[in-house]
């Protein structure tokens, strides 16, 4: 059932030129099967550890003055 929702909110989404966030990504193998559906962007700790707000507002910034 979650792979039918995830397959079809992505498809809408990407018939109406929008990008896709999955969330909750907690392991490779539903990051592998969110590739192999083609969503666009994840979010968990599958992909990545949580890290302090002020160490991404840090990093925008140094982008940004490059």
């Amino acid at each position: 059932m979650d792979h039918a929702t995830v397959t079809a909110i992505n498809n809408i989404a990407h018939s109406m030129g929008k990008q896709t966030v999955a969330e909750f990504v907690v392991d490779n193998a539903t990051a592998e099967v969110l590739r192999d559906l083609k969503v666009d962007f994840g979010q968990g700790f599958a992909l990545d550890k949580p890290k302090p707000l002020a160490h991404r507002v840090q990093w925008r910034v140094k982008l940004a003055s490059a």
